[in-house]
C-alpha cells in the first residue's frame, strides 16, 4: 500500500518528499472547473495553502457550466507547465475534460486528479470512457470501488433495492448510510437529556457537537467523526484512488486533510 500524506500547516513541511523517482522539486498545480460558486469556492484557502507550501498555482481555469469543449483551457494550464491538474465539475463533466485531455496527448506527462462528490463515476465516466479515464486519480472523502462495495453496509442496497442488480451499486450510496448513522448516533445523545416530546434541531445540533472522536459511520468516510462545537465536516479525511482497467485502485490510506479553510480571511 503506497501511503500518500499531506502535510498540515502545523507540520512546517513544505511538501512530502519525493522517492527516487520522477522529477524532483515543488510541483506545478493547475485547476480548471465550472465558473460559479461550486468551481471558486475550493481555492478560499486553497490558494493560500498552496502559498504555504511553496507550490506553484497556476491560473484557475474556469469555464461555463455545460461547456463541451475545454481545449484552450487545458492547453493554457500545459503551457504554464502543469505537472497535475485538479478538475473539479461533476461528471459527466470530468470525464469530457479527460476526453479532451485525451485528444491533445496531455494524459503522459501531466498527472489529472479528479476532486468531486460524483466525479468520476463508476456508473457514469468510468463505466462508458473506461479508457479515457484510465490513470487519473480520484480523491475522495468516502469508500470507493471493491471496499465500497465490500463494507457491510453496502448489504442494504440488496435488501432494500431488490429491483436493481448490484453490479449499479455505487460508493456513492454509502454516505447516504453515514448521514443517518450521524443521526442515529445523535439521537442517542439528545434522547438521554430530553424526551421526544421536546426534541428539536437545537437539542440535536448540540449532540452532534458530542460526536467528535466517533466511530459509528464505520469507515465510509474516514476513520473518526469531526463534528464538534468548532467544526460542521463530519470528516477531514480523504482517500486516493487510481482508475485502472475500470476499477478504483486504492493508492493510499485514509489522508487527514489540512484545514486550509480557516486560511482564507473572509469578508
Amino acid at each position: 500500500m503506497f501511503h500518500l500524506r499531506v502535510p498540515s500547516p502545523q507540520d512546517g513541511v513544505l511538501w512530502p518528499p519525493r522517492k527516487k523517482r520522477g522529477k524532483g522539486g515543488l510541483p506545478v498545480v493547475g485547476y480548471i472547473t465550472w465558473d460559479g460558486a461550486y468551481g471558486r469556492e475550493s481555492l478560499k484557502g486553497g490558494e493560500e495553502y498552496t502559498k504555504l507550501l511553496g507550490v506553484k498555482l497556476l491560473p484557475p481555469e474556469y469555464f461555463p457550466v455545460g461547456a463541451l469543449d475545454h481545449t484552450v483551457y487545458l492547453q493554457r494550464l500545459a503551457k504554464g507547465g502543469a505537472n497535475y491538474i485538479i478538475i473539479g465539475g461533476v461528471d459527466p463533466t470530468q470525464t469530457n475534460i479527460m476526453k479532451d485531455a485525451d485528444r491533445l496527448g496531455l494524459k503522459k506527462d501531466i498527472q489529472f486528479i479528479n476532486s468531486s462528490y460524483w466525479g468520476p463515476n463508476k456508473n457514469v465516466g468510468v463505466k462508458l470512457h473506461p479508457d479515457i479515464v484510465e490513470d487519473v486519480v480520484v480523491c475522495s472523502f468516502y469508500l470507493r470501488g471493491d471496499e465500497a462495495e465490500e463494507h457491510p453496509a453496502s448489504q442494504l442496497w440488496k435488501k432494500w433495492r431488490p429491483q436493481e442488480p448490484f453490479s449499479n451499486f455505487d460508493g456513492s450510496y454509502l454516505i447516504g448510510v453515514g448521514i443517518i448513522s450521524d443521526l442515529e448516533a445523535g439521537l442517542k445523545i439528545a434522547l438521554k437529556k430530553v424526551s421526544y416530546e421536546k426534541l428539536d434541531g437545537a437539542v440535536l445540533t448540540e449532540a452532534y457537537k458530542q460526536l467528535t472522536g466517533s466511530t459509528h459511520r464505520g469507515g465510509i468516510t474516514g476513520t473518526r467523526c469531526t463534528f464538534s462545537p468548532i467544526n460542521n465536516r463530519a470528516s477531514m479525511e480523504v482517500k486516493f484512488y487510481r482508475i485502472q482497467k475500470g476499477k478504483f485502485v486504492p493508492i493510499s490510506d485514509w489522508v487527514k486533510t489540512p484545514d486550509a479553510v480557516s486560511m482564507h480571511k473572509w469578508k
